[in-house]
């Protein structure tokens, strides 16, 4: 009986305190605003607090940024990119190369040609295995294109040249020729 009566006053606490917590402010300037904000914390303005503050200061409409960047925006972050790369290629610099080309496809990682020049960067590095795994994972974004499917192949050839394996050297120098032809057909 006494645990019963002890499990009803600590229930009875509990719904005072959580009413409590869910209460108005008592004049109606802050009870209007605490209701239209549906209980979120409020606070005065800066005017109220601050006798000094100018009003002409505040912004009126908040701008709201969206996270979303538009696609040309993705695009054009990543031509940049592999513009630089090129130039730190040109100036010897591979590994600068290199890192902005990993960073273009974190952006826009389906690009075939980002492939086809990180793979060309493995191949002035002398990594040739990478080179052709480069490669190879490109093929698989060139869909329907021919001259890059040509290019990675081109690439694929050279880094099994490279590494001697001349039977597979061979072999891709035939997917080289196949693609050209199918380029060449299409244009």
């Amino acid at each position: 009986m006494v645990a019963k009566s002890f499990q009803l006053g600590v229930i009875a606490l509990l719904v005072v305190f959580v009413a409590g917590c869910n209460t108005l402010p008592a004049d109606s300037e802050s009870a209007g605003q605490a209701s239209a904000t549906h209980g979120a914390v409020t606070t005065k303005p800066m005017e109220q607090a601050d006798p000094g503050y100018e009003a002409a200061a505040t912004v009126k409409d908040p701008v709201v940024v969206s996270s979303v960047q538009p696609e040309n925006t993705k695009s054009q972050v990543v031509q940049q990119l592999q513009k630089e790369a090129l130039q730190s290629q040109a100036e010897g610099n591979w590994a600068e190369s290199e890192l902005k080309l990993e960073r273009a496809l974190r952006i826009l990682g389906d690009d075939p040609d980002l492939y086809r020049q990180l793979a060309t960067v493995r191949m002035g590095q002398q990594r040739f295995d990478e080179a052709e795994q480069i490669a190879l994972k490109g093929m698989t974004h060139a869909n329907d294109n021919p001259k890059v499917k040509a290019e990675l192949w081109q690439i694929i050839a050279q880094s099994r040249s490279a590494a001697g394996n001349i039977s597979g050297a061979r072999a891709a120098r035939e997917g080289v020729t196949k693609w050209q032809a199918i380029a060449e057909g299409v244009q």
